[in-house]
Order: structure tokens, then C-alpha cells, then sequence
């Protein structure tokens, strides 16, 4: 969890999309879904969202119809109030919404019928269904709606993860990269207290090393998406090449913690999507309980997009 609590208070981002255009608020398909089910409830309705981030979803709802009472938690120590400031263009809705942190899906703080309509964004995956679903069907209003978009084992957004993951590791373990910058790091920080021919030699060399081998996991890309994923990890990198006089071992250390965690973050979302199977295991284990149930797939132009899950109490 300390990944995403990291993650949560140091990124200006809503959502867990921070390099995508989406950091700022979801767009597209997934803004015309939520529009769509937000149209169905009334003005007033009290909305909780569930594993909410930063308050990407609970934004979208405020924008929808700023009259809604939202309130937002996530099992990370969030807290968006103090994160996003108002120059950020998303505060007007964040500051009306109740942000609660350190809760979990599966123990939910609230009272019997609190909430019309209880919503989670790629989030109820993460938690163990049994007892979050048991929390959220004992917080909803009789007639109430659960509604989640919850990943998919074969949507683009996962197999983007995996090609992320792959070359997070590549960079991280399997090349010697990093092991090249710390190396480059102490020959600028020797090169810069006593220059000579030997050490100006030195530098030279891991410069040139360092840039080869940039091109090198360039040029073995097999696709325009893992070489996206290279050029995202080599932006952070080249100016801290460029500018070696500054360079530290502390920025390079930095920088190879925020990638580790952001592999930790794409494992997560990996291990936690559905696959058919476990659909229809989800379906036939609990729609008993609830007084309709139902998961279909949204797809847009790039393929399937998520699962869509449905219950009513």
C-alpha cells in the first residue's frame, strides 16, 4: 500500500493514469458511461465512490450536477484537499467533496441506507469481493445501484500494463542502466574535484555508453507502444545526462524508486483485473443476494475497454 500512498500525495493527478491524458479527469468513453448512469439519479443524490484516488470519479459526478452529495474514500492515505490547490482547475468540485482516507472497501464507516447510488472506477477489483460487495450492499438504499467499471484481462489497458511492466523490469533489473548512472554520477562528482585528462577520458566513456545504450532499447522496440514506454523512462533520464553537473546520486536513486513503484502499481492493476471466468464466477456466487445483477463488457475503438457491473438492492 505504501506505493499508492506515495503516489496519491505527490502526483497532481486524479487518477491513477498520470502519464495519460486522463490525469486531469476522465474523458471519452469512460466520461459518456458515468454521464449516462449519473442521468438516472436525482439532483440531490448521495453518492459514495468507492476507491475514488485522487477523485477522478467524484469530480465527474460533481461536474455532472454540482447539487450531488459525494463522498469519496480509498484504503490509501489520501487526502486531495491538500494536494491539489486551487490553481488546479479541478478544485472547485474537489473542495465539496468528503474525502475519507485509510478505508477500506471491505469495512465500510457508514450507516445502513446512507447512499442512492455507491460507484467505483477500476477500483472494486482491488478489494476482496465478498466483503466489500457485503459493505456495499448494507450502505445502499433499498432500490439503490452498485455500478463499478472494473479492468479486463484482455482490454488494451492491461496489455498496456504488461508491456510496461516488461520494460520497467528491463530497465530496472535485467539492463545495466541504472548501474551505468550511479557509475556516471561519481565520475562527474570526481571529473568536477580534480580534472584530469584520465577522468575527462572516464566520463567520456560512460557518456557514450549511457546514450548507446539508450539507443540500443530503442532500436529492439517491437512496437510503437514499448517504445513509448522507453521514451516516458528516457525522458526523466537524458536531462539529468545532460546536465552532470548537477547530477547526484540522490536524483538518480530518486528516480529509480518512482519507476520500482510505478512497476508495483501496473503489477497490481495486473493481478486484480478479471478475466471471463472470474465474471462468471463473481455473477453466480452473489447475484442471489442482490435483486438484479449483471456484467457486460464496454468496448470503444481501441477494443475492450473494462467490465461494466450492475447490481441493484
Amino acid at each position: 500500500m505504501n506505493h499508492w500512498n506515495l503516489y496519491w500525495n505527490n502526483e497532481n493527478t486524479l487518477n491513477s493514469f498520470a502519464e495519460g491524458d486522463q490525469s486531469t479527469g476522465y474523458t471519452g468513453e469512460i466520461a459518456n458511461f458515468w454521464s449516462n448512469a449519473f442521468s438516472h439519479l436525482s439532483d440531490d443524490a448521495s453518492i459514495l465512490d468507492v476507491a475514488t484516488g485522487n477523485g477522478a470519479l467524484a469530480v465527474l459526478a460533481k461536474k455532472y450536477s454540482p447539487s450531488f452529495r459525494v463522498t469519496a474514500i480509498d484504503a490509501a492515505n489520501i487526502n486531495p484537499h491538500a494536494i491539489i490547490n486551487n490553481s488546479n482547475e479541478n478544485y472547485q468540485w474537489l473542495k465539496d467533496i468528503t474525502f475519507k482516507g485509510n478505508v477500506r472497501a471491505e469495512e465500510l464507516p457508514f450507516e445502513e441506507n446512507s447512499f442512492n447510488v455507491v460507484v467505483s472506477q477500476f477500483g472494486f477489483e482491488y478489494a476482496e469481493p465478498g466483503a466489500a460487495l457485503t459493505h456495499i450492499h448494507r450502505v445502499l438504499q433499498t432500490n439503490g445501484e452498485f455500478v463499478a467499471l472494473i479492468h479486463h484481462n484482455t482490454s488494451f489497458i492491461s496489455a498496456d500494463c504488461r508491456l510496461g511492466i516488461d520494460v520497467l523490469q528491463d530497465i530496472l533489473v535485467e539492463s545495466e542502466l541504472f548501474d551505468l548512472l550511479e557509475a556516471y554520477c561519481e565520475a562527474s562528482a570526481t571529473l568536477q574535484s580534480e580534472k584530469t585528462y584520465e577522468n575527462e577520458q572516464h566520463f567520456q566513456t560512460l557518456n557514450k555508453s549511457l546514450l548507446a545504450l539508450f539507443k540500443k532499447m530503442q532500436f529492439e522496440c517491437q512496437s510503437e507502444q514499448q517504445l513509448d514506454w522507453y521514451n516516458e523512462t528516457f525522458k526523466r533520464l537524458v536531462p539529468l545526462i545532460m546536465d552532470w553537473q548537477t547530477l547526484s546520486l540522490d536524483k538518480v536513486k530518486c528516480i529509480k524508486n518512482d519507476l520500482a513503484s510505478h512497476k508495483l502499481r501496473l503489477q497490481d492493476q495486473v493481478d486484480a483485473y478479471w478475466s471471463e471466468q472470474q465474471a462468471n464466477d463473481f455473477i453466480a456466487r452473489f447475484q442471489s443476494q442482490w435483486l438484479s445483477m449483471a456484467l457486460e463488457q464496454l468496448t470503444c475503438n481501441e477494443g475492450i475497454l473494462c467490465w461494466v457491473l450492475r447490481a441493484r438492492k
